[in-house]
């Protein structure tokens, strides 16, 4: 998880001496450790039955696996990368993002496309069927982060607007202070 931080980090700030930042960060993937932990469960749970009835459909269940495990890992460093929804543009985008996601998906097409590397991993060649059986789990796991993204904006926007109400409150509070009278009469603040 650490590496991952470093690695995707969009601060232009030198490491070393914004090592505060960082820390924060670490704890809160701790703190999200949880979260990491249910959507690996829905993933394997996800997997086992889309292998199983791509199995049903004649597919060889090893290849089904071996391509929805490499289609999730590149959802889900997409995923990971910001707290908004990645079909909002803006921040979230850097160069290594960009070459995972190139060196993944060039994987994906040598794997598929060259006769001799499918052997190399003892997968089967796929039909589009299969393809559609590959991306099945990942799909549905990007629906469950996007659910679960959505859900922490709601729950943000609510507190930041109960924050708000609060301060105004507060504020109106404080303008509506009693005065209080001087011995002649004039009033004081």
């Amino acid at each position: 998880a650490a590496v991952m931080v470093f690695a995707f980090d969009q601060t232009k700030k030198n490491a070393l001496t914004d090592s505060g930042n960082y820390e924060k960060r670490l704890s809160g993937l701790l703190n999200g450790f949880g979260r990491s932990l249910a959507f690996a469960g829905l993933w394997a749970v996800l997997l086992t039955l889309t292998v199983m009835l791509a199995g049903r459909f004649g597919f060889d269940g090893k290849t089904i696996a071996f391509f929805g495990f490499l289609f999730t890992q590149l959802i889900s460093v997409w995923e990971f990368r910001t707290e908004k929804s990645i079909f909002k543009s803006g921040k979230g985008f850097n160069n290594v993002l960009a070459l995972f996601s190139v060196f993944l998906l060039s994987f994906i097409a040598l794997i598929s496309f060259m006769p001799e590397w499918p052997v190399l991993f003892d997968i089967q060649k796929l039909l589009p069927l299969g393809w559609a059986f590959c991306a099945a789990a990942p799909l549905l796991m990007t629906v469950g982060y996007e659910i679960e993204k959505w859900i922490a904006s709601r729950l943000q926007n609510q507190k930041t607007k109960q924050t708000t109400d609060d301060v105004s409150e507060s504020a109106e509070g404080a303008a509506e202070k009693p005065k209080k009278k001087k011995r002649g009469g004039k009033s004081e603040e």
